[in-house]
């Protein structure tokens, strides 16, 4: 300690620590950042490409249910000309049309998922753009 004889001595910690270490650790933090960048886009691109051959295969079920779906309205339309014909009794027809209604919800539900799959896709394809958008866009 000095004596207190009216004038401070200044001193700047900066020029004993050693400024190379700090931009040494400031380059690093920046490859560190950058590669984790590059992950969270993999992982993405990786989220995206999983829902898209998860549309693909609700898309293949949405058309097997709607390949069902006609036939099932077809057999419905020949069981209900059998019985104004006579030749079915009241009990095949409503079997026949509860098959139907069931073959229509299965169909909707088809439709609904390939809908919520395509919607998903499109959200994660708009906000990786616009994130991508802005990132360049900032510099």
């Amino acid at each position: 300690m000095l004596p207190n004889i009216g004038f401070t001595l200044g001193l700047d910690p900066e020029k004993f620590i050693n400024r190379r270490s700090y931009i040494r650790e400031a380059k690093q933090n920046i490859v560190r950042a950058e590669n984790q960048v590059k992950h969270q886009r993999r992982q993405v691109r990786d989220e995206i490409l999983r829902l898209f051959y998860q549309y693909l295969e609700t898309l293949g079920i949405l058309d097997l249910r709607q390949e069902a779906n006609q036939a099932q309205q077809e057999h419905c339309q020949v069981i209900e000309d059998k019985f104004k014909k006579g030749e079915a009794r009241m009990e095949e027809v409503l079997l026949n049309q509860s098959a139907m209604i069931l073959t229509q919800e299965s169909l909707m539900k088809a439709q609904l998922a390939a809908r919520k799959l395509q919607q998903q896709i499109r959200l994660m394809t708009e906000d990786t753009e616009s994130a991508y958008n802005f990132q360049f866009s900032s510099r």
